[in-house]
């Protein structure tokens, strides 16, 4: 559960990938766990033949594994925070999907929903670029 989750921490922040630095913030601001819930299929391989016609969004964070997290330790749980693109994951992008499925997810157990913006352009490009509806 979680890269790096210590049950002893009681403030957890959750991401689908820190920037180094956002992380080191996160580490040095008073206790604060940082914990990351990636897409399992992020280093899958991709084909060649595909790069420039499709994306497959593997950036996001892991509902499945994020809601256990929150079920089991909500309490300790402080913020759900998305870095666009997920830099520390290879620079995949987040769908808009999945960050509805975020949002609609920190509503339901009321925790605070943010988003590392760094790279938000290059993030809305490939939205625009791949995901349906965009």
């Amino acid at each position: 559960m979680g890269e790096y989750f210590n049950k002893d921490e009681k403030k957890v922040m959750i991401s689908n990938g820190f920037f180094d630095t956002t992380k080191a913030h996160v580490e040095l601001s008073g206790g604060f766990q940082p914990v990351e819930f990636s897409f399992a299929s992020i280093y899958d391989d991709f084909p060649i033949e595909l790069v420039g016609l499709k994306n497959p969004f593997r950036g996001g964070l892991d509902i499945e594994e994020t809601e256990k997290m929150l079920i089991e330790n909500g309490n300790d749980v402080k913020m759900i925070l998305i870095t666009l693109t997920n830099n520390s994951r290879a620079a995949q992008p987040v769908s808009m999907k999945n960050m509805k499925e975020v949002k609609l997810l920190c509503q339901k157990y009321k925790k605070p929903f943010w988003i590392d913006a760094s790279r938000i352009n290059e993030n809305a490009a490939f939205i625009k670029l791949y995901e349906e509806r965009y």
